[in-house]
């Protein structure tokens, strides 16, 4: 089975180490990968002839991994201003990445100085006070709150952070 190919669509980085002296090459790699902006998984399939093949290795030769951290344009944050400026029922949505990024209380201070309802998606859940005044429950077709998806579909903007809206990545063919 190709494993590699099954599992393109829904890694950042697929891939197949075809000799031993490879492995710490794609390791690193792999790790830069799965950290690199928005986190996500990596497959390294590894054939059992490369499993049992030996190396020699030198962590000397071995330096930091460089990671880029996804940084939002000052064009950007003043649309999004704009944007909230210009909305009458804005609602900011919470997800799973603002707990990554332990901003929890960056996100929450923001929603108070904006007062503005809160959502969470459910991998975003414990990110923001549940018993809160601005806490507008959990939407997504994974909750069961009637309202947290009732107020994101009666908003009329949408300011999601830290959240995806699509579970896997998809790839243009």
């Amino acid at each position: 089975m190709d494993i590699v190919g099954c599992a393109t669509p829904v890694t950042k980085w697929s891939v197949m180490v075809k000799e031993p002296a490879q492995m710490p090459w794609v390791f690193r790699e792999a790790f830069r990968i799965a950290q690199d902006g928005r986190p996500g998984a990596v497959l390294i399939d590894l054939p059992v002839d490369v499993q049992r093949g030996m190396i020699e290795y030198d962590p000397t030769l071995t330096s930091s991994l460089p990671r880029t951290k996804p940084v939002p344009t000052p064009t950007a944050i003043d649309r999004a201003l704009d944007m909230l400026k210009t909305a009458e029922r804005p609602l900011l949505m919470l997800g799973g990445g603002v707990i990554c990024a332990n901003a929890c209380e960056e996100f929450r201070a923001l929603a108070e100085y904006l007062n503005i309802p809160v959502t969470i998606t459910l991998m975003g859940k414990g990110g923001f006070p549940e018993d809160h005044p601005l806490y507008a429950g959990m939407a997504g077709i994974q909750t069961q709150t009637r309202y947290g998806n009732q107020i994101f579909l009666e908003s009329d903007l949408v300011v999601a952070i830290g959240a995806r809206f699509a579970d896997r990545r998809h790839t243009a063919i």
